[in-house]
């Protein structure tokens, strides 16, 4: 059996986050979901993820401070920034 390609998504809106991880893994996809940037980063510390799709706008630490915390020991996973 193949392994499923994994996708952290960073949303703190709940029906956001909801309808997206829905799509997402009726398309194949293994979703671990998370509300704020602090979980976010103990997340990619602890686990692998082909794709990162991260809100800016996020309790705790911010979207783009969590991208630059990622970068900093990861340059290559790629992220997807979402924003209003």
């Amino acid at each position: 059996m193949q392994k499923k390609n994994s996708i952290l998504l960073v949303e703190d809106e709940e029906n956001l986050q909801d309808a997206l991880r829905l799509n997402f893994e009726l398309e194949g996809y293994e979703v671990t979901s998370v509300y704020d940037g602090a979980q976010a980063l103990r997340k990619v510390h602890d686990e692998y993820f082909d794709l990162i799709i991260l809100d800016v706008m996020i309790p705790e630490i911010d979207g783009i401070t969590v991208c630059e915390n990622i970068r900093l020991f990861n340059s290559e996973i790629p992220i997807l920034i979402l924003s209003a």
